[in-house]
């Protein structure tokens, strides 16, 4: 309860991740995260709060922050939805992900490239075994496996041309939403001139709109150097604190 208090967080989030939420049958239906490691309570936790914390210790017992990786994407939202984002394990993937070796508390890619080559950024982990007396306190180190990072991916999409060819798809849209009725009256005919209100306008037709994409190819390389789709999202929503269950509700790679 005092915790809530301090990080911000309905005690029964707490409890969820502690135990699992409670199923339909009025069980708790068990935790995604691995019961070996510390269990994490709340992620982005402000300095602030870091530091009344553990200035405090002795009134929270067994509480304690720790600095962890994000995935930062620096030009989103630009290829959001080809680059994708990271989410915690859920209850439709931890199975898969316990099979290769990955831990409970671990992120994977939930959408696009992130989650295509998931395997290939993600690495092998590390391991350190301590001799620790029975007092709890750490003697030595005992042996030791170095963990091996994960592959740097490179994509053919190119910078400027992904950005020109979202924001042209957007612009072109919303255009086309927006089309005065008395053009939409002529089918998009000027009826002085016979021609397109807008120059380079195929004719009119009868709907708003509602979405679109552009692929652009390099035909001497097969390379796809760009790939619009609008409506799009910002996959830097994915890594600002949403909460809730389900893929990527909890819970990044660039061009």
């Amino acid at each position: 309860a005092r915790l809530s208090g301090v990080l911000k967080i309905p005690i029964e989030e707490m409890e969820n991740r502690y135990a699992g939420p409670v199923g339909d049958d009025g069980e708790r239906t068990g935790t995604i995260y691995d019961p070996l490691l510390p269990l994490p309570l709340k992620e982005g936790v402000d300095e602030a709060t870091v530091q009344y914390l553990l200035e405090r210790k002795e009134d929270f017992p067994g509480v304690d922050a720790t600095e962890e990786w994000r995935r930062v994407y620096p030009y989103a939202p630009l290829a959001s939805h080809i680059v994708g984002y990271m989410s915690a394990l859920t209850e439709t993937n931890v199975d898969y992900y316990r099979t290769l070796g990955y831990k409970l508390n671990e992120r994977v890619g939930a959408f696009g490239i992130e989650q295509q080559m998931e395997q290939d950024l993600h690495g092998t982990w590390g391991k350190q075994v301590w001799e620790i007396d029975a007092a709890g306190n750490t003697v030595r180190l005992i042996s030791e496996t170095p963990s091996i990072a994960g592959k740097d991916i490179q994509l053919t999409i190119d910078l400027e041309v992904q950005q020109y060819a979202e924001q042209t798809l957007e612009t072109e849209l919303k255009l086309r939403r927006d089309l005065p009725e008395e053009q939409q009256a002529h089918n998009g005919i000027d009826p002085k001139t016979n021609k397109p209100f807008y120059e380079g306008y195929p004719e009119y037709v009868p709907y708003k709109a509602p979405a679109g994409s552009v692929v652009v190819l390099d035909y001497s390389k097969g390379h796809v150097v760009a790939m619009a789709s609008y409506p799009t999202f910002d996959n830097r929503w994915m890594e600002s604190g949403i909460t809730g269950e389900g893929e990527g509700g909890k819970k990044g790679t660039s061009p």
